[in-house]
């Protein structure tokens, strides 16, 4: 079965884990519009050229019930890890089917 966007995007962050190689960790929180959906990732959208705000899109991507399930918003979460990433690097805005939300390097340990 394919993968399949989930309804909403509660809560996303961006932690800077690792220095060399540089490395950055991406939490987020959402909802499925029923139970049973499995197998949560971050799809990234690929680029032909690096987004000039230096944010990047993912898809919060999840396995949709194959059968019968129960009609209510399910919390489902996801982690990843991004490895090195380009120069200009600033943050992750992460899609659902309802919304998006953003997430921002802060501080001394931002991409250079």
């Amino acid at each position: 079965m394919s993968k399949e966007l989930i309804d909403e995007v509660d809560n996303v962050t961006l932690t800077y884990i690792k220095k060399d190689p540089p490395e950055y960790r991406i939490d987020a929180q959402g909802k499925t519009r029923s139970a049973g959906w499995s197998s949560p990732q971050l799809s990234a959208v690929v680029y032909v050229q690096a987004p000039p705000d230096g944010i990047y899109d993912l898809n919060f991507m999840a396995e949709p019930p194959s059968g019968v399930s129960a009609q209510v918003l399910t919390p489902i979460s996801v982690h990843d890890v991004l490895g090195k990433m380009p120069k200009g690097f600033r943050g992750v805005r992460v899609h659902a089917t309802s919304n998006k939300k953003e997430a921002i390097l802060e501080g001394p340990n931002k991409s250079q």
